[in-house]
């Protein structure tokens, strides 16, 4: 089920996923929800989760490096450019990918990933986002460049 995400403060954290293989999606959104996750998305294009970053800008996000319409790379510069927290899922670990400045210094996981590794990897990255609170005002506010 899609859900974009919701401009109002939620007591829950917000994490975009962008993943287009749905059984992977909808594990992810279980396991994330049942830790307690507002999810927004998922998204299956790079295309659709930017415009969704055009609303406003998630607490963290999972990405997986390759979508129904390319590599993520715009997408992971535009978290980086709004400092959100961000991971890689995915089935394919190409070295010339990850040494890319959109993925420098994020963390990667190989597919399948354990529900006890995605919540360890989504609560680091939440960590990460709650240091970064004097951020609000660009994470809340700026369009998406696309």
């Amino acid at each position: 089920m899609l859900r974009m995400l919701d401009t109002t403060n939620s007591p829950r954290p917000r994490c975009l996923i962008a993943e287009d293989e749905a059984i992977i999606s909808m594990m992810m959104e279980i396991d994330l929800d049942e830790a307690g996750y507002e999810i927004v998305g998922p998204f299956s294009s790079c295309a659709a989760a930017l415009e969704c970053l055009g609303e406003a800008t998630p607490d963290l996000a999972l990405i997986d490096h390759k979508l129904s319409d390319g590599t993520c790379v715009e997408l992971a510069r535009e978290l980086k450019r709004r400092r959100v927290p961000f991971a890689v899922v995915s089935g394919s670990v190409d070295e010339r990918i990850r040494t890319q400045p959109a993925f420098s210094d994020v963390p990667w996981l190989a597919k399948p990933v354990s529900e006890p590794a995605l919540k360890r990897l989504v609560e680091g990255l939440y960590a990460t986002s709650s240091q970064s609170v004097g951020q609000a005002d660009l994470r809340r506010a700026a369009p998406a460049q696309v």
